[in-house]
């Protein structure tokens, strides 16, 4: 059997045990998402405060917070809608310094603008970590229905 005392034996074992209890650390780590989604449409409109207001609300209900959204174009002067976005999603880490999490379910789900809101939802998606995810949509611009449903990991409350 191994002298446990003291010398290399001693640091092994020492370095295996903070690494098993490192490897199983159960957090999350903020990450910062700065992106820009644009809808243009030959048939449907959207003021600036209808997209603004959807981007909050998906970012919100994903897990996210949401640091600041600017919009330029939209109803009345332009057929396009382009958002600037800036949130903090979560990412799972195995670092000292995460902060624990929990894994939320989310349902997106409407008829109303139905393309506007499946292309912005595809776009938030990517940089949230998801698992189990459904997505059902019949959409013909503004017509039609959508259904995201996820787990979305998340800061624990």
């Amino acid at each position: 059997m191994a002298n446990i005392q003291g010398g290399p034996v001693k640091s092994i074992f020492i370095g295996l045990m903070l690494l098993s209890f490192n490897v199983f650390a159960d957090g999350v780590e903020m990450v910062e998402n700065e992106s820009v989604f644009t809808y243009n449409s030959h048939l449907a409109f959207y003021a600036c405060s209808y997209a603004e207001r959807q981007a909050e609300k998906y970012i919100e209900q994903m897990g996210g917070e949401v640091v600041k959204i600017r919009c330029t174009g939209g109803l009345p002067d332009s057929r396009y809608v382009s958002l600037r976005l800036k949130f903090v999603s979560y990412k799972s880490t195995n670092s000292a310094d995460a902060i624990n999490s929990e894994w939320i379910n989310v349902k997106l789900r409407g008829n109303e603008s139905c393309e506007f809101n499946k292309k912005l939802i595809e776009h938030l998606l990517p940089q949230f970590e998801t698992r189990n995810l459904l997505a059902k949509e019949f959409c013909d611009v503004a017509r039609g229905r959508y259904l995201y449903s996820f787990d979305s990991l998340s800061a624990a409350n």
